[in-house]
C-alpha cells in the first residue's frame, strides 16, 4: 500500500501593485501575493518600492520586495 499523496498546493501567484511613494511620476511595480497585499493594508502606511522612502520617513516594515512607510 502506498502512502497518501499530500494535497497539491500551487505556488502563490503575484500581481503587480504600483509604488505609492512621494514621486508622482513613479510607476515602479511591486509584485505581491494577495495575502501580502492584504497585510500591507493593515498597516497605517504607504506601500513603496525598496529605496523609495524620503529622509525623515519611518519605514515600519521592510522586505526584499517592498517597504511600508508610516503615513502619520
Amino acid at each position: 500500500m502506498r502512502a497518501p499523496t499530500p494535497p497539491y498546493r500551487a505556488p502563490a501567484r503575484r500581481a503587480n501593485f504600483i509604488c505609492e511613494c512621494f514621486d508622482e511620476d513613479c510607476d515602479e511595480p511591486i509584485p505581491l501575493t494577495a495575502p501580502e497585499y492584504d497585510a500591507s493594508r493593515g498597516d497605517d502606511g504607504y506601500l513603496i518600492a525598496p529605496g523609495h522612502s524620503r529622509n525623515g520617513e519611518t519605514v515600519i516594515r521592510s522586505t526584499g520586495r517592498y517597504e511600508i512607510v508610516d503615513a502619520r
